[in-house]
C-alpha cells in the first residue's frame, strides 16, 4: 500500500494487488503507473469520493484485460462499496 492524493490533493491509501502468476508484469513501473492512473480516473467519476472523502482503494490486476481494476473503495466516512 501507498499513500497518495486524490486529483483535488486529498490523501489516501491505494493498494494495488497484483496477480501472483505474473508478479514481474503487475509490478512493472509501467503496470503501477498505468494502475495509479486508473484509480485516479475512476476517483474522478465516482461522486461519492467528492462528497465523503476517500480513506483507501483497492485494484487487482486482471491477468485478461492486462491493467489494474478498481475493486473495493473505503470512504473517510467508513462506508465502502465494492466495485468489481
Amino acid at each position: 500500500m501507498q499513500r497518495t492524493k486524490t486529483p483535488d490533493g486529498q490523501e489516501f491509501w491505494i493498494h494495488l494487488i497484483p496477480d501472483r502468476s505474473k508478479e514481474e508484469e503487475c509490478l512493472s513501473a509501467v503496470a503501477v503507473r498505468e494502475g495509479f492512473a486508473t484509480v485516479e480516473r475512476y476517483l474522478r467519476t465516482d461522486r461519492k469520493a467528492g462528497v465523503k472523502g476517500v480513506e483507501r482503494v483497492a485494484a487487482y490486476f486482471d491477468t485478461v484485460a492486462n491493467c489494474y481494476v478498481v475493486c473495493h473503495v473505503e470512504y473517510a466516512d467508513g462506508t465502502d462499496t465494492s466495485v468489481a
